[in-house]
């Protein structure tokens, strides 16, 4: 016996996942080649995809978006599976958690929820490399000065995904 064919609204859901975790993993590979401008600064473009997902499909879609990209992410980055991969899931969930949660509120605009996922990014990054990596106490110095940078980034993240999202809202219907 058989299992019957995936319904057209389930082809589509996936389809939707796989391309918004390959958009997403393609900003990270893109931004990986570019230099930064401070230790484990980037901006954080491949957020764009899990906020995207978030705004479109909800946070179910968004979190597997966040998880899926950072492993093929990793995986073309050759990074898998490392620390670098740990740490950087830990911020794509946490910034996937205070976003969903900012989101679901109704209160606060796109770039709002970009700057709380961006602070709520650098922080469990910082506390994944304490506890992966080195000791914590001397990183959290670093947080301070790392902060506002994740901030902004996030801030410009989120009004970029919100306008992406409410231009492009058509085609993904």
């Amino acid at each position: 016996m058989t299992a019957a064919p995936p319904s057209l609204a389930r082809l589509e859901h996936e389809a939707r996942l796989a391309a918004l975790v390959a958009l997403g993993a393609a900003l990270q590979v893109l931004e990986a080649m570019i230099p930064g401008v401070g230790p484990w600064f980037r901006p954080g473009l491949a957020n764009v995809a899990t906020m995207l997902a978030l705004f479109w499909e909800g946070p179910a879609l968004a979190l597997r978006v966040a998880v899926w990209r950072a492993a093929l992410g990793a995986l073309v980055l050759g990074t898998l599976f490392s620390p670098t991969f740990a740490i950087s899931l830990a911020g794509g969930v946490a910034a996937w958690a205070i976003m969903s949660l900012l989101h679901a509120s109704r209160r606060f605009s796109g770039a709002g929820i970009g700057f709380a996922g961006g602070l709520a990014h650098i922080t469990a990054q910082i506390a994944a490399v304490g506890w992966l990596v080195a000791p914590p106490a001397p990183l959290w110095g670093l947080w301070p000065w790392l902060a506002p940078q994740a901030a902004l980034a996030g801030w410009i993240v989120g009004a970029l995904s919100s306008y992406i999202a409410e231009r492009a809202a058509w085609a993904w219907r």
